[in-house]
């Protein structure tokens, strides 16, 4: 059986996120289907909306799907927000316990695994 996934994709580099996101589904050991979702109304800067049509689905296309928050964030996806954050206000607070010593350089991601514990326990496979 293939357990059907969506995922609404609101992040800024679609692509890189897709990738962090199957990375994680390929190693629940069981058989996914992603497909991502677009909102019609939603105004997307960085990406255009040729390729969301070619690649996401719309709401009014979807039917069976559970859905999830952002446990496919990799190590850097927070710093990459981060940044893009500071551009737009210099008095943007840092993450706290995100980067080593208050650098630029994040933590080690550490929470793949619990990441595909919690997809196992929503997807009730085991």
């Amino acid at each position: 059986m293939t357990v059907r996934l969506l995922n609404v994709n609101l992040m800024h580099d679609k692509q890189a996120t897709e990738k962090h996101f199957k990375r994680i589904t390929d190693a629940l050991g069981f058989d996914t289907k992603t497909e991502y979702l677009y909102l019609a109304s939603h105004h997307y800067k960085n990406t255009s909306i040729s390729y969301l049509k070619q690649h996401y689905k719309c709401l009014s296309d979807i039917t069976d799907y559970y859905f999830a928050g952002h446990l496919e964030y990799n190590q850097y996806t927070l710093a990459k927000e981060y940044e893009r954050d500071l551009k737009i206000n210099s008095d943007t607070p840092i993450p706290e316990n995100y980067f080593i010593d208050d650098s630029s350089t994040p933590l080690e991601a550490r929470w793949y695994s619990s990441a595909e514990e919690i997809y196992k326990f929503i997807l009730k496979k085991e």
